[in-house]
């Protein structure tokens, strides 16, 4: 099964959006892009968003290969000459209505040292 869907979800506050392009059932990679539109750089749009998910034997269904399931994804930048890291990772649970439930956290560091590690909160992403 193609689980998760292919395409963009965007958090209910509308402050980040998840693309899912691509996903391959039997290792549960994901990859895609992640957009934030707020953080201490200014938007951000990642490229190379990695991600996983894992099925669960659905009791419901009877097998696996079906949601829900968990799911999470992991965003990091760096620009050239290394002036800031920032991380943002979301966790949680990809539901039946193909929306998913996910807590955040951020961790940022700049060249001047400022260090940040705060959570993003528990949103719903919807396509």
């Amino acid at each position: 099964m193609g689980l998760p869907e292919h395409g963009v979800y965007t958090s209910d506050d509308g402050v980040q959006k998840i693309t899912i392009s691509s996903t391959n059932s039997s290792n549960g990679q994901i990859s895609g892009i992640y957009e934030s539109s707020s953080s201490p750089v200014g938007p951000l749009s990642i490229q190379s968003m990695k991600g996983n998910y894992m099925w669960v034997r659905s009791q419901e269904a009877g097998r696996d290969g079906v949601a829900p399931f968990v799911i999470r994804f992991f965003a990091a930048q760096r620009p050239d000459g290394r002036p800031y890291s920032i991380v943002d990772i979301w966790n949680g649970g990809y539901q039946t209505d193909d929306t998913m439930l996910l807590s955040g956290t951020r961790a940022y560091v700049n060249q001047e040292g400022v260090v940040q590690s705060i959570s993003l909160g528990t949103k719903v992403f919807s396509r």
